[in-house]
């Protein structure tokens, strides 16, 4: 039974890469499921021609060293982050741009790119506890597929941690961009109630997110636009619990969830 299951994932390894080289992705609902979801990216203009976004989106994970981490939704709601705030930058939306959560600085590059091309004197500010990980679980963050173990838990820990110097190298060709290591409510007492255009919002789990909108949301004018990264996927259910709750007190202009995760919101 073992020489048959690792005969049987070795060949859907093969079937992937296979797939992969003309630009096809298999992807798994539920574990046991005999149906897998194939996409064709190369049906989509974007992926099938050269597009500024995509060359931005690829230059941006190699200078932030996550080439590993690529994959179509990622694509997807990167390519969507990119375009939303070309937008609020070209409707000239009063305001600098925020992240909160940056990782390893993939998206961080991306957005300082944008800002560099169409944001004339705007500033990018950006967030991060950069404590070494994920930060831990509360109640609302319980994965939604499965309870991890605690070695499971170290891992996933581990994966998402990052180093101040990391996101520095990734910003390193963009003066305006000021990176904050510390928590949002220890941190906004120093800023005011300076007007944000943009707020992209990637720290994962309910707290931090629910802290995040609570700060931001008040202080960013008609227009302006919040991206929420880690809405709608089951490793984070906080992230849309969070998100759900605040915009039922605080309705925006327009809300809209994305299949391939992630949301966003119009002030």
């Amino acid at each position: 039974m073992s020489l048959h299951r690792s005969m049987l994932r070795r060949t859907s390894k093969a079937a992937s890469r296979l797939l992969e080289s003309i630009g096809l992705g298999i992807y798994r609902a539920k574990s046991g499921t005999r149906d897998p979801i194939i996409v064709g990216r190369f049906i989509l203009s974007d992926f099938y021609t050269p597009s500024e976004r995509r060359r931005l989106y690829d230059e941006c994970l190699r200078e932030s060293g996550v080439e590993w981490s690529d994959n179509f939704p990622k694509q997807c709601r990167y390519d969507l982050l990119a375009q939303l705030l070309e937008h609020v930058l070209r409707r000239g939306i009063a305001g600098d741009v925020v992240e909160c959560g940056c990782w390893k600085g993939h998206s961080t590059r991306m957005l300082a790119s944008t800002v560099a091309r169409l944001g004339k004197s705007r500033r990018l500010e950006v967030f991060d506890s950069f404590e070494g990980g994920l930060s831990d679980k509360g109640p609302e963050d319980r994965n939604e597929r499965f309870d991890l173990t605690p070695r499971q838990v170290r891992e996933e820990k581990m994966v998402f941690s990052s180093t101040e110097q990391e996101v520095r190298h990734a910003l390193k060709d963009f003066d305006f961009a000021r990176l904050h290591r510390g928590w949002i409510p220890d941190l906004s007492p120093q800023f005011g109630d300076v007007p944000r255009a943009f707020l992209h919002v990637d720290v994962d789990l309910y707290q931090p997110i629910k802290d995040t909108l609570e700060w931001f949301w008040p202080r960013m004018p008609s227009g302006a636009v919040v991206v929420l990264d880690d809405h709608g996927y089951c490793q984070f259910p906080g992230a849309r619990r969070a998100a759900q709750e605040f915009f039922l007190k605080h309705p925006p202009a327009m809300f809209l969830e994305m299949p391939i995760g992630g949301a966003f919101a119009v002030r």
